[in-house]
């Protein structure tokens, strides 16, 4: 697993965890922020219920998604395991900056490489 891997999965499974994580993340990241599809499609899922007020936890989001979005993720085990061994007092903000530093470099990366051809 990549550094970004790590960052991103810390931040989707301390909101899995925590609805204060969720309230925090979804005022400072921004789902395009991630580098994983699937990433992004859960943080997203985690967004939206979010907005709505509903209760985010692995199975309300498996609710949500639906089998085959779940499926196309990496299943039901993958949804548990990004919140596996994610600590209860996760800095989201710490690690919110170091995911828009990395989304930031992937930009200017993609940038510099559709200029040079």
């Amino acid at each position: 697993m990549t550094e970004d891997e790590r960052v991103e999965r810390t931040i989707l499974g301390a909101m899995l965890l925590s609805p204060l994580a969720v309230t925090e993340a979804v005022a400072t990241v921004r789902a395009d922020d991630f580098s994983l599809d699937s990433h992004r499609l859960l943080f997203g899922c985690m967004a939206a219920m979010e907005a709505e007020g509903r209760d985010i936890d692995s199975s309300t989001v498996v609710s949500q998604l639906g089998t085959a979005k779940v499926n196309s993720m990496g299943g039901l085990a993958w949804i548990m395991e990004v919140s596996e061994g994610i600590p209860r007092n996760v800095s989201i903000a710490s690690h919110s900056r170091k995911l828009e530093e990395r989304s930031m470099a992937r930009r200017v990366q993609n940038v510099c490489q559709k200029a040079i051809g």
